[in-house]
């Protein structure tokens, strides 16, 4: 009778275990929907540099194949007229590209060796977009 009773304070235990790390995913969760909505430059900065970590291993003899695969057709679902939710949709039809390109990563960080990812991806984060304001300038002919 005891040993019954010992699983099943075993079982009540883990179920209250995953029950609260569900909790703390939905947590961390919805603070990365909050810190999303109060810095939206700061998460674009952060796609761009994701699209030119995926350049960058398309370019590098040493990623493997399966890689390249991934980051090209990330790349070509991304910048293609023709997707699955159009993005003149407000948000939904952006955060498909989103989701393209999170699903391309993982599917790299997967099969790539560690020092090919971290040498482009730390070649990928310090890389600037610089969006200067140019005058307009008048052009005469002499």
């Amino acid at each position: 009778m005891s040993n019954s009773f010992e699983g099943t304070l075993a079982l009540d235990a883990q179920r209250a275990l995953s029950q609260n790390r569900r909790a703390k995913r939905l947590a961390n969760a919805l603070a990365r929907v909050d810190d999303l909505a109060r810095n939206p430059r700061k998460h674009a900065k952060l796609l761009f540099s994701r699209v030119g970590f995926l350049l960058r291993l398309l370019r590098d003899p040493q990623t493997p194949w399966a890689a390249k695969l991934a980051a090209g057709l990330c790349l070509s679902y991304v910048v293609s007229p023709i997707q699955l939710i159009p993005n003149f949709i407000p948000i939904i039809g952006q955060m498909d590209d989103v989701f393209a390109i999170w699903l391309a990563m993982k599917a790299i960080t997967r099969c790539t060796p560690s020092a090919i990812l971290a040498k482009h991806l730390a070649a990928s984060n310090t890389a600037t977009f610089k969006t200067e304001k140019r005058r307009p300038q008048l052009v005469t002919s002499s």
